[in-house]
């Protein structure tokens, strides 16, 4: 049974899943400026009257019986900038001049540009079409909450009263329920102690400083849509989603996975442009030049991050998921593998068994290789394990990809089961046998060098392309 204050009142008897509690004013904010208000609703006012004089139909339907600018705003956001821009173009007529005046020209001059500050405010049209954005979402999200109050004041009241029935079932418990009433009075569910507990809460103040676009007017239904701590993961980025269909992944995903995709999108951006990442043991060793240049670079960083997340989130779906199953060393992974892959990177955790390739191929032949690693699978990189002379299986397979220098050739001799058992003969044949030094000098005893190795190559990599085991040379 939901516990009940001496008000009598009862708060929900737990948050919802994915509530967080907080602050009662933490999920709104008043207008800051009331002047603003009332002159926007005198321009409103105005606007509606000259729409039905010019017998503009198609917006007098679509704004139906809304008199009032704080219900077009959270009833219709995505019509305002359409309004805002109406009157812009009228603010030279009668009607709208005085709204327009601007704030230096000594109350006749109207504004020719939308950065010049506007009398008696001081905010340029831009700032004025900004605060409608921000009102309209405001606006939006709260009514949003509140209906999700009500809603779940009115299922808690509900499951109080079954509960209660159930209780007078009883002569126990029809006294207690009697005497209860008798202390506490009627249990009452008031709305507004529900609404910490919804889901979006505080979301408008967590995304008011990236509201700054017009475009953003047909993001507001979706931003509702939002909890707060998906907002909070996201962060500046929520401005580099344009549509309600790509901010959709978004909202899919965990506040978690937000955070890791994050990460791996920085990561990315840092070794896309060569930022130095510190060893460990390394941290506040960095020089004051190094630092500056670093802040130097953070502009352009943020921006390959906030591209990347995007393009992660909106093209890759399925790489997406890739990234996420990596786990704790995923940083490491996007690290190791940028330099190689580059932009294609994303297109190769859409393909999870070339991914796969890649990170079984050992890391002392993967840097020789590059991108031809995607076309080694398992078997053969437990192959190149099983070489005792690390230095000889990364030759080994250097010359194999200058042997077959047609990619698709070298992907089916590496891929191709009747092939692996040719792989297999390789570490018996060299392993014990082959003393090995790339750069060592020819006739020095027993120890073979590159050229030698190519030669005893010869053999394997024409067995290789029959796709018959020959004698090797």
């Amino acid at each position: 049974m939901s516990p009940a204050r001496n008000t009598a009142q009862a708060k929900p008897a737990k948050a919802p899943s994915g509530g967080r509690p907080s602050s009662a004013s933490a999920g709104s904010e008043r207008r800051a400026c009331p002047e603003l208000r009332q002159r926007a609703q005198k321009g409103y006012e105005a606007l509606f009257k000259l729409l039905e004089k010019a017998g503009r139909q198609d917006f007098i339907q679509s704004l139906g019986e809304r008199r009032r600018v704080d219900d077009v705003l959270g009833d219709l956001p995505e019509t305002v900038p359409a309004l805002l821009n109406m009157v812009w173009e009228l603010r030279e007529s009668p009607q709208f001049r005085p709204f327009f005046l601007a704030k230096d020209g000594g109350g006749e001059a109207v504004v020719q540009d939308r950065q010049t500050p506007i009398a008696p405010c001081g905010r340029t049209y831009n700032e004025v079409m900004r605060a409608h954005l921000m009102g309209a979402t405001r606006i939006y999200l709260d009514r949003m909450e509140r209906a999700w109050a009500e809603k779940e004041a009115k299922r808690e009241a509900k499951r109080h009263a079954k509960e209660e029935a159930q209780e007078r079932k009883s002569i126990g418990g029809r006294i207690s329920v009697a005497t209860r009433k008798l202390i506490s009075g009627e249990k009452t569910f008031d709305a507004r102690e529900f609404r910490e507990y919804y889901p979006g809460h505080g979301v408008y103040l967590i995304i008011k400083p990236h509201l700054r676009e017009e475009w953003q007017f047909s993001m507001v239904r979706a931003y509702a849509r939002l909890r707060a701590a998906q907002a909070e993961a996201l962060g500046g980025l929520l401005r580099f989603f344009r549509t309600p269909e790509e901010l959709e992944p978004v909202l899919a995903l965990k506040s978690a996975d937000i955070s890791v995709l994050r990460g791996v999108s920085r990561a990315y951006a840092e070794t896309r442009l060569g930022v130095p990442v510190a060893k460990p043991g390394q941290r506040g060793k960095i020089t004051q030049a190094q630092q500056r240049k670093l802040d130097e670079m953070e502009p352009e960083i943020a921006a390959l991050e906030s591209r990347t997340f995007e393009s992660l989130v909106t093209e890759h779906a399925t790489g997406l998921k890739e990234v996420l199953k990596q786990g704790a060393n995923v940083d490491a992974t996007i690290r190791r593998l940028t330099p190689i892959f580059g932009d294609g990177l994303w297109t190769l955790f859409d393909e999870p068994e070339r991914l796969r390739n890649v990170m079984n191929v050992p890391e002392h032949v993967a840097p020789a290789l590059g991108h031809l690693t995607q076309h080694i699978p398992p078997p053969v990189s437990r192959v190149l394990e099983q070489i005792n002379n690390r230095e000889l299986g990364r030759d080994i397979m250097v010359f194999a990809a200058e042997e077959f220098p047609d990619e698709e050739t070298f992907a089916r001799i590496c891929n191709d089961p009747k092939r692996l058992k040719i792989w297999q003969t390789i570490p018996a044949k060299f392993n014990n046998s082959f003393n090995y030094q790339a750069d060592a000098q020819s006739g020095q005893g027993s120890i073979k060098n590159a050229e030698d190795l190519r030669m005893v190559c010869a053999g394997l990599f024409e067995s290789l392309r029959k796709g018959e085991l020959e004698k090797l040379g």
